[in-house]
């Protein structure tokens, strides 16, 4: 009984003694080399050039609508005449969704700003008494709009509005709206350098130096800060009104623009910065992108739409009535733009149309007036030398064809 005692005994021993020993790392051990391979990869950096260098076709169509609201011809009357655009680009559907609904939000903003200046304008003529009514005179509100810049990358609009609230002059404003084809969102100043505060000191130092002129003989540092109503950067350590804002600036087809306010005396002031001088600084697609190529001795041919058998890309109506008449080119053409002329000079014309480029085979068709005098609709194009090409569209008087003429009696200016 003895002996089996101890040996129950020694049997707890020897187990407990194996309970308390340590475990034994049974984790498989990873080489070095391997364990590196395990660290997670870094974020890469976003891209400065868009990932894609496709050329996608980008349209924009242009109309304005006037809603004046004539009383007797006195003060009581209020105009506007307020431009809206729509663009097309079939490559990215969403990117054209989003920047119509971005137009037709400002379209429909400004109309009720129209009709609320109407009943404000209203309201001030009939409290008035006859000795303030001979004084008061109509109001109004106005918007135009032309395109600064069409390619892949970019859709650049120059937004004018005048306000007239009855007073010696407008109030002018010009606005920037800058799109991104891709994907038609508004583009900013962080996205198109590295650095806002670099683009803005250098714009500054622009400014002193090449704004210098002014309708004023006096030249002095004082007037120019008066004149342009910002001061010039002469001190390192002067403190300094922002030059860029997010919508006071455009691309142009040659330049970075910015826009510095209005002078009553010669109107809105603007400075262009060539867009070499900035190659420091802007991402080199927000400069001078890579067009489609002009085809040599390429040009526009011009027939009535009832001769024709070719679908049209697009449909421009420039008036409510009058012929429709196709424009198609023989080669592939760039930046095509269709104006009305104003005033028998192209200087006062108002873009309806524009496309970044036209491939042979294409085409636009247009609802126009053939007037029997002055020529009254325009077409540019660049050709292979980035030279701006103008055209008119005419009835050629004789037989009843329609014709492209170089000018005749229009002032000719380049848009």
């Amino acid at each position: 009984m003895k002996k089996l005692c101890c040996l129950l005994l020694a049997l707890s021993t020897v187990f407990a003694i194996t309970a308390c020993a340590p475990k034994e790392d049974v984790t498989p051990q990873l080489p070095e080399d391997e364990v590196t391979q395990t660290k997670p990869e870094p974020v890469p950096v976003p891209e400065k050039e868009p990932a894609e260098a496709v050329h996608p076709r980008v349209s924009i169509s242009f109309s304005t609508e006037d809603s004046s609201f004539v009383g007797q011809g006195d003060g009581s009357d209020f105009y506007s005449a307020l431009t809206s655009a729509s663009v097309s680009i079939p490559t990215y559907a969403d990117a054209e969704n989003a920047i119509n609904q971005f137009l037709q939000k400002e379209i429909e903003d400004i109309t009720k700003q129209a009709q609320d200046m109407h009943k404000t304008a209203t309201a001030q003529w009939d409290e008035a008494d006859e000795e303030e009514k001979a004084i008061l005179v109509p109001q109004g509100l106005y918007r135009t709009m032309d395109v600064k810049r069409l390619d892949q990358y970019i859709l650049s609009l120059r937004v004018d509005d005048s306000v007239n609230t009855g007073g010696a002059h407008p109030n002018n404003t010009v606005s920037g709206w800058n799109f991104d084809v891709m994907t038609g969102e508004i583009i900013e100043l962080s996205q198109i350098c590295d650095d806002p505060q670099v683009l803005e000191d250098f714009m500054q130092d622009y400014l002193a130096k090449n704004m210098i002129t002014t309708e004023s003989e006096d030249t002095s540092e004082e007037a120019l800060e008066t004149e342009l109503k910002t001061p010039l950067k002469t001190e390192p350590e002067a403190e300094l009104e922002p030059l860029l804002t997010e919508d006071n600036w455009y691309f142009s087809q040659d330049e970075f623009v910015v826009v510095m306010g209005d002078r009553h005396a010669t109107g809105i002031v603007e400075m262009g910065v060539p867009y070499e001088q900035l190659d420091s600084i802007l991402y080199t697609h927000y400069m001078q992108a890579e067009s489609v190529p002009a085809t040599e001795e390429s040009g526009l041919m011009v027939g009535y739409s009832s001769d024709t058998t070719q679908e049209a890309e697009d449909y421009v109506a420039i008036d409510i009535e009058g012929v429709e008449v196709q424009l198609t080119p023989n080669g592939t053409l760039r930046d095509i733009r269709i104006y009305e002329v104003l005033n028998g000079t192209t200087e006062y014309s108002k873009i309806h149309y524009a496309t970044n480029y036209l491939e042979q085979g294409e085409g636009v068709a247009l609802l126009v007036m053939l007037p029997d005098g002055m020529p009254k609709t325009m077409v540019t194009w660049l050709d292979e030398n980035n030279t701006t090409q103008q055209r008119f569209l005419t009835d050629s008087g004789k037989d009843g064809s329609v014709l492209l003429t170089e000018g005749g009696s229009i002032a000719c200016y380049a848009p």
